[in-house]
Parts: C-alpha cells; sequence; structure tokens
C-alpha cells in the first residue's frame, strides 16, 4: 500500500530527528577533552596524591593517584580546572585544547576552614581515595611490620596503674576506716580532666627485648621491678601480676586481628578492613620531609567488635606512623565503659617505623555507677639497634628471663631508667602502702579477707582450709562435718602435709583424706613449676558419675538438690603420683591407684547374665597404673590457692591420658583400658 503524502513527511521528520541525535553525539565524542597532568608541592616538588580536581562550573571531577597523576576527560574544549586540597590553596588552571598536559605547582598554607553540610554522600569503596591509601598500607603491611628484621635489641619500659575514679572520700569518715584516711592523700586530678584518681596499685618494668627473624627467637630479661606488694601469706602478688599481663597484651596493629580483653578485634588496616570500616582523608602534613596523611576510620556496623579513631600514613613508605583507637560506644562488652589505645613510632636507620609508645587506658565498671576503675598501661621503647647480630649465648635459658637482684637495687635501676619520673601522686602512693602493708589491723583485713575469698586461713606454718568443704550433707549421708587443714612452705620447703576429717550422721561414718608430698625442686606443690612425689589415701563418698571441673562436690550448695539423691559410692582409694612440669607449657602426670568401691544408699550394683540378674555386687575392686600428657602451647596461667588457673586464648590445649586396670596386682579383679583425648 502506497503512504499518504502526510505519512511520508511524518517518518521523514522521524528519520531525520534520528539522523541529527547521531551527528550530535558523534561530534560531542569528537570534540573531547583529555587532561592530563601531575600535581606536585610547591616546596620539594614532591607529588601530592588525593588532591580534589573538578571543572569550575560543573559537577565534573577526579582526584589524583599515589604518584600526584590525573587523567579527565571532558567535553568541553576550554575553562578552568579547580585544584583543591586541605592545607593547601586552591589553584584554578585554564586549559584550552582536545588534549593538554599540565604540570600544578600547590603551596602549603594554614588557614581556618569552615564546613558546611548541606547533603548526605551515600559512602562507596570505589574510586574512594581513602580506600585506596588503606589498601596501599595493606599491600606493604608486612615489609613494615616491625618484627620483618633480621635482628632487633630495645629497651622496654612499662607502667601498670589502677586507679578509682572519684573515689567516695566519705566512707573513710567512718570510725573503723577513719585511721586509712591518709591513703586518700595521693588523690591525681592531672591524669584525667575533670576527675580525681585514686591510685591503688602501681607496677613498673624495665626490661631488655631481644629478637632475630632466622631462626624466630625472643628473650626478655627483666633488669628492674617494682611494684606495690600485699602479704603473700593472703594474697597472690605473681597472680595479680600475670592478669594484668593477659588482659595488657602487647597491641601489633599489622596484625589481622588484635587481641584485647579476651576479646578479638579487626584491625583497621587488616586485609578485610575496607568491607568493615569506613575511611575518611582529613589532612596531609609535611613531617621530616616525608608527607603524613592524617585519616579517620569508623564501623560499618556500629555494633561490631572493631575500632574507631585516626591513622597517620607516610606516604612514601605507607607505614603507620600513629594510631589512636577507642572501642566503639555500642560495642557492648561487660563491665567496659571506654577504652582508648594510642601507639606511637618512629623511623630508624632502615626508614622502617618502630613503636615509640604505647598507650592503653581501659574504664572498668558499670555506667550508671558514680566510681569506676581506671586500669593504665604506659609502654615506652627506647635504644633500638637493628644492625648488631645477636649473640646465641642471649637465647640461653628461659624465654624470660630475670636479673633481679633485691629490691633498693631495682628502685636504683628505675629511678634512672624511667623516661620520666614519677608524678608526685604515684611517689606518694608507694610510700602510702608502704606504711598501710606494715599496720597490723591491715593485714588481719587482708587474712580474713583472704579466708572469706580463697577459703584458705593462713596461720604461718599450716592453713585451714578449704571452708567451703566444712559444712555439706546429701540423702545418703546426712549432715556432714568436716576439718581440713594443710601445711605451708613455712613448716617445710620440700615437704607438704594435708588432711581431713569428717563425720557424716545418717550412715555414721567418719570419712579422712591424707596426702604427703616431697618436693624435689625445692619450691611449693601449690606453685609452678612442680615437681613432686605425692602418696595420699582417701575414704570418702562420692557421686557416681559426677566429674566437678571448678568446685568441689562438698559444698554447702552442692547439698541442694531437687529429687531424690539417694546413690552414693564410697572410695577407698590409695595413690601414688608423680607431677612433673617439664617445661612451661608441657605437663606430665603419673600414677598407680589401688582403689575400692562400694556403692551405699539406694545404689545397688547387680551382676546380669542374658539379662536376668543373678547377684549382687559389694564392690569393685580394681588397680589402675597411668599417665597423663598435657600440651598448652602459650598457655597463661594463675596459680591459686589450690588450683592453677589458664586464660582464655587462641591457642589448644591437647591432654592426653592412658588409664590402664591390671588383675590381680594387690587383689584387683579387674582388668580394662582406657585412652582419653581431649583437645
Amino acid at each position: 500500500m502506497a503512504l499518504s503524502k502526510r505519512s511520508r513527511m511524518k517518518s521523514f521528520r522521524i528519520i531525520f530527528l534520528l539522523f541529527s541525535l547521531i551527528m550530535t553525539a558523534a561530534l560531542n565524542v569528537d570534540a573531547q577533552t583529555i587532561i592530563r597532568g601531575t600535581v606536585l608541592d610547591k616546596n620539594n616538588l614532591d607529588p601530592l596524591p588525593f588532591i580534589g580536581i573538578s571543572v569550575k562550573g560543573t559537577v565534573t571531577g577526579t582526584t589524583s593517584d599515589i604518584n600526584g597523576k590525573f587523567e579527565l576527560a571532558i567535553s568541553q574544549t576550554k575553562g578552568n580546572l579547580e585544584f583543591s586540597f586541605l592545607g593547601y590553596k586552591n589553584e584554578s588552571i585554564p586549559f584550552n585544547g582536545s588534549t593538554d598536559t599540565m604540570t600544578v605547582l600547590m603551596e602549603q598554607t594554614h588557614t581556618n576552614i569552615e564546613i558546611t553540610v548541606t547533603a548526605k554522600a551515600k559512602y562507596r569503596n570505589k574510586n574512594n581515595p581513602a580506600v585506596e591509601l588503606i589498601r596501599q598500607v595493606v599491600a606493604h603491611r608486612e615489609e613494615n611490620r616491625q618484627r620483618n628484621t633480621p635482628n632487633l635489641a630495645y629497651e622496654q619500659y612499662e607502667k601498670v596503674k589502677i586507679s578509682i575514679i572519684d573515689p567516695d572520700k566519705e566512707i573513710f569518715n567512718n570510725a573503723l576506716l577513719r585511721k586509712y584516711k591518709f591513703m586518700l592523700d595521693n588523690l591525681d586530678t592531672v591524669s584525667l580532666k575533670g576527675k580525681e584518681l585514686w591510685p591503688i596499685y602501681i607496677d613498673e618494668r624495665l626490661s631488655e627485648k631481644y629478637f632475630t627473624e632466622s631462626p624466630k627467637r625472643e628473650k626478655t630479661i627483666l633488669k628492674a621491678h617494682q611494684r606495690i606488694e600485699f602479704d603473700e601469706r593472703f594474697i597472690n602478688n605473681d597472680a595479680i601480676v600475670t592478669s594484668l599481663d593477659y588482659v595488657y597484651q602487647d597491641i601489633d596493629i599489622y596484625k589481622s586481628n588484635i587481641y584485647i580483653l579476651t576479646r578479638s578485634f579487626l584491625s583497621p588496616i587488616a586485609d578485610l578492613s575496607p568491607g568493615f570500616y569506613k575511611f575518611f582523608i582529613w589532612d596531609t602534613t609535611v613531617v621530616n620531609g616525608s608527607k603524613i596523611v592524617h585519616m579517620n576510620f569508623m564501623p560499618r556496623n556500629k555494633t561490631d567488635l572493631l575500632f574507631t579513631g585516626d591513622l597517620y600514613i607516610n606516604l612514601d613508605n605507607f607505614a603507620v606512623t600513629r594510631a589512636v583507637m577507642h572501642i566503639n560506644e555500642n560495642t557492648a562488652i561487660n563491665w567496659i565503659n571506654s577504652m582508648n589505645i594510642e601507639l606511637d613510632f618512629e623511623p630508624l636507620e632502615d626508614k622502617r617505623y618502630y613503636l615509640k609508645k604505647n598507650v592503653m587506658d581501659v574504664d572498668f565498671g558499670l555506667s550508671y555507677l558514680k566510681q569506676s576503675i581506671l586500669a593504665s598501661r604506659h609502654v615506652t621503647y627506647s635504644n633500638y639497634d637493628i644492625t648488631q647480630a645477636i649473640p646465641d649465648s642471649v637465647f640461653k635459658g628461659d624465654a624470660i628471663e630475670s636479673q633481679l637482684v633485691n629490691k633498693a637495687v631495682s628502685e636504683s635501676i628505675l629511678s634512672s631508667g624511667r623516661p620520666s619520673e614519677l608524678s608526685s601522686s604515684e611517689s606518694l602512693t608507694y610510700k602510702n602502702y608502704d606504711s598501710l602493708t606494715s599496720m597490723s589491723s591491715f593485714n588481719r583485713v587482708l587474712q580474713w579477707s583472704s579466708f572469706l575469698i580463697s577459703g584458705y586461713l593462713n596461720l604461718g606454718k599450716i592453713e585451714i582450709g578449704p571452708s567451703g568443704t566444712f559444712i555439706s550433707g546429701n540423702q545418703a549421708e546426712g549432715l556432714k562435718l568436716r576439718l581440713a587443714a594443710r601445711t605451708t612452705s613455712e613448716f617445710n620447703k620440700r615437704l607438704y602435709l594435708a588432711g581431713n576429717i569428717g563425720y557424716s550422721f545418717k550412715d555414721e561414718k567418719i570419712k579422712h583424706y591424707v596426702s604427703a608430698a616431697y618436693a624435689f625442686n625445692k619450691k611449693s606443690v601449690y606453685s609452678y613449676p612442680q615437681n613432686f612425689l605425692q602418696i595420699s589415701h582417701v575414704f570418702d563418698s562420692r557421686s557416681p558419675g559426677a566429674d566437678l571441673q571448678f568446685q568441689e562436690e562438698e559444698n554447702p550448695l552442692f547439698s541442694i538438690k531437687r529429687g531424690i539423691n539417694d546413690k552414693y559410692i564410697y572410695d577407698d582409694i590409695l595413690q601414688l603420683s608423680y607431677i612433673l612440669d617439664i617445661s612451661k607449657n608441657f605437663r606430665m602426670e603419673a600414677m598407680a591407684k589401688k582403689w575400692i568401691q562400694q556403692p551405699f544408699g539406694g545404689l545397688h550394683l547387680i551382676n546380669r547374665e542374658n539379662g536376668v540378674p543373678v547377684d549382687s555386687v559389694s564392690r569393685l575392686f580394681s588397680t589402675e597404673f597411668g599417665v597423663l600428657l598435657r600440651w598448652a602451647p602459650n598457655e597463661r596461667k594463675v596459680i591459686q590457692k589450690n588450683t592453677r588457673v589458664s586464660f582464655p586464648s587462641r591457642y589448644p590445649v591437647i591432654t592426653a591420658r592412658f588409664t590402664t586396670a591390671v588383675p590381680n596386682v594387690w587383689g584387683s579383679d579387674y582388668q580394662y583400658q582406657k585412652i582419653e583425648l581431649k583437645l
């Protein structure tokens, strides 16, 4: 069908319009201007990265790369490029032509900046100069790591201080505490703005540290140690130090995960950090001829275990020169109100940055209480040496070696080795606690407090306890009373005796436990390292199947049970044991045991043949021999009055136990083998 004249004209106009659009697009492409260039510092001609570049009067723009270079494609053939960055004067450079190449010199300035927020832009990683910089830091992380050097030696001064924030002074007006009011003479009103700090504990250490990369070896030589100490009979001072060492582990920002306060936080320069953090470039400064970028970072998800804070990065080698980190306020960690970490680095001969200062302050407590506890750890590193080979003789012996002579020598070494003098408040804290610990009334308070907490009452050569076992009971035995005691190192440094005697009123039986242990290393059998032989005999009751890991069963709380609990066994055990800490992390126990088990109460042991009861069994008699091996790499532990407590860590604990029962030995009736493996 032939088209009408009107239809032909309409088709022609459509074709002409499409042709015009295509030609316009083609002309626009042909007219595109390519501008390339480099941005340099006018003073020293160093390249300037992350400079904001825009076409005046448009929203078109880009940023310079790490080397200060940029490239921009625009449709205009002429106009002005605007160059801007905090700390530098703005520059406006004209362009005229299809392709321009320019060198832009920017001059540093110091001006007040007024910022007006007009819109909220969506944060993106793509084409984000801050994220590009962090990725460069991650790419150079291994080469900037402090331990990435053949030999490393330095001196470390560490001060740990625990203070009560805004103490309640009124409590010392009480008649019982008035004599201790002098302890408030050392209040610190300077360290924490607007707050009063009452230092209650100080621990100072001066050490020499040695490290080699190949083979990997570490050595710490403790030169001086001064701390507030209490009577060892009542307070385990070493346990305090071990606990503080665990809480305040060294922080390595170059590790992907930073372990703090039993939690693992993702480092802001970890491989995955751009997926969990937001980064913002704030400023650029020049320090000793090197450009340092100041960057802010914050968590994407405010409830994650992440930090918020600032990083300062050297653009010459992408090393971190300073880091300030805080726990995000929305991150819920029990008993922690706030935490502040500061890391300062300094360059050495190899241009790598080494840790100069490490500060960690933690505010422990509950937000709704007036008083809380500020625990601080300030570490200063000095006298670095990366040029001298470290002799093999340095690494002989234990990884941590003490050169302590006595308290007076330590104080003398510290007085000359501290990077700064103690404040008047800190000096007075030492003096006040010397006075406090010499007061007999205070030591009596410690003695009874220790008894209530640990369960042992120290009377010099013997300790009474554990108190939790004095009164108990169950449906099979009725009320059960017991008295227990053991000797201390004041009695004998090699021989340790322990025992208890009790009576249960329902079954009318006397229960007992006696033991004697001989220490081959002249150290208490309750301390580390252990190396002793022990013989013991016990006759007491036990609930079958009960294996209480953290608490003795003879405890008033365990006497409260629902339902009928009358099934019990009498254990009659004669045992010979040898316990040896082979190394700090490897332990061995060997034993021989004569074991008689007798059911009582509602428990009965019955022999069956083909499911039919044949007769009852009045006892189980076995003779066992066994060995236990326990390996716990990098374990940190505290030795308490009668147990050793291991702190949680990322490392495994492997335990293997083999037990065999041999018949016809000491009258035993049974033969069996048992293997246990625990990870």
